[in-house]
């Protein structure tokens, strides 16, 4: 049996906040002072679909409310239209299903085919990086011990990506919801 840690006595420690973003991205049309919300938008995007919470069309649900507490609203709305492609030659990194319903349905993004390959970046704004870990703060206060637990062993974890790269290959899904194509 382990030994039991009252992980409610523990301080929180702010962490380096990572983003993964698009390989090739190119922000230079975009404000300096607006990138790392680009980068936290399109990082929300990457990880919400990589846990299968996306829509019938491969987009995925992102309320306002939680946006909003991480990227000031003025700046969404000059992001959001640099990354679809619609402010002057700027590329097209996110597709999005612009309709929603208050209370029921929220705008859908995904990621672009082409800007599907991701690499991780450190977030360079300080402001964003505390709201972050703020939040994070805020989440594990309702944690159980366990949870604790398996967060301080996660780091533990090895991951081979050569065998896994083999083994790729050779799965195919069990039923035919969420079959994504893969990214070379």
């Amino acid at each position: 049996m382990l030994p039991y840690h009252d992980y409610t006595k523990r301080p929180y420690v702010e962490k380096v906040i990572h983003f993964y973003v698009p390989c090739g991205l190119d922000l230079s049309g975009l404000p300096e002072d607006h990138h790392s919300s680009a980068h936290y938008l399109l990082n929300l995007i990457h990880w919400q679909w990589q846990c299968y919470r996306n829509l019938d069309m491969g987009y995925v649900p992102l309320k306002r409310e939680i946006l909003q507490k991480f990227i000031p609203w003025r700046m969404f709305d000059t992001v959001r239209k640099y990354l679809t492609g619609t402010l002057d030659h700027s590329p097209q990194v996110i597709e999005w299903e612009p309709t929603y319903s208050v209370g029921s349905k929220c705008m859908g993004y995904g990621l672009a085919p082409n800007y599907r390959r991701m690499r991780r970046i450190v977030c360079r704004d300080a402001k964003l990086s505390h709201k972050i870990n703020q939040h994070r703060k805020e989440q594990e206060q309702t944690w159980l011990p366990v949870h604790h637990w398996l967060w301080d062993r996660l780091e533990a974890v090895e991951f081979d990506a050569k065998r896994a790269r083999k083994i790729i290959g050779t799965l195919f899904p069990d039923d035919g919801k969420n079959q994504r194509q893969a990214v070379p």
